[in-house]
């Protein structure tokens, strides 16, 4: 099936802020694709297919709703809305309602949160470098969630729940229980690095530097 044209695009201005959250707020997000871009002025450029979710801007929110939206994670025949954000200031992107597919590339994007609630069929999420601890979490499981960051930055990662296959670098298990956790080399709580903890379970979780197999 051919994908739908675009039927909605707009830009949201920056108004002079130093930080924003990105926040898909309710129903399940059929396709997502995230990434960070050079807009100058704007804060966010938003395109989407015919049915489009509701996007809304409060103060230094950015808030996508796709309430309503729960038939077409079984369809699947959604096509992909396209979310450009600011990668000039701190960002926080939440997905409140859970994920069907997304794809985010928040390389160039100084990411402060990263969270899923209500589960994700399919997320892939590439990381540039951060500063401080930074915390991505997954609640209510994942049926495949592969992390990318530079090469050199720490990571941990913390599985509840159980997992049928879990990568952290050059460390590959099995079906493992629920209360792992794996640390990469380098790991300090006091330094830089991504602190990704899953919950509810997951089928497969790969946590690896940008550029490996």
């Amino acid at each position: 099936m051919a994908e739908a044209a675009t039927a909605w695009t707009h830009t949201f201005p920056r108004n002079d802020l130093a930080s924003a959250r990105l926040a898909f707020e309710s129903g399940v997000a059929p396709r997502l694709d995230v990434r960070g871009a050079t807009l100058g002025a704007g804060l966010a450029r938003c395109s989407f297919p015919d049915p489009a979710p509701r996007v809304g801007l409060v103060r230094d929110e950015l808030s996508i709703d796709y309430h309503g939206f729960f038939r077409w994670f079984f369809l699947g025949r959604y096509p992909p809305g396209l979310v450009e954000i600011n990668d000039a200031i701190p960002w926080s992107v939440a997905v409140e309602g859970g994920v069907a597919k997304a794809s985010m590339d928040l390389r160039t994007v100084q990411l402060q949160r990263f969270e899923v609630g209500g589960g994700a069929a399919k997320v892939e999420l590439r990381l540039g470098t951060p500063r401080g601890i930074v915390p991505v979490r997954v609640s209510g499981g994942a049926a495949r969630f592969v992390v990318t960051r530079p090469p050199g930055v720490a990571a941990r990662l913390r599985v509840s729940g159980g997992a049928a296959h879990v990568e952290l670098d050059e460390q590959s298990l099995g079906a493992v229980g629920g209360g792992l956790t794996l640390t990469s080399r380098g790991w300090d709580e006091k330094g830089d690095g991504f602190d990704i903890k899953i919950g509810g379970g997951a089928a497969r979780v790969e946590v690896r530097p940008e550029g490996s197999a």
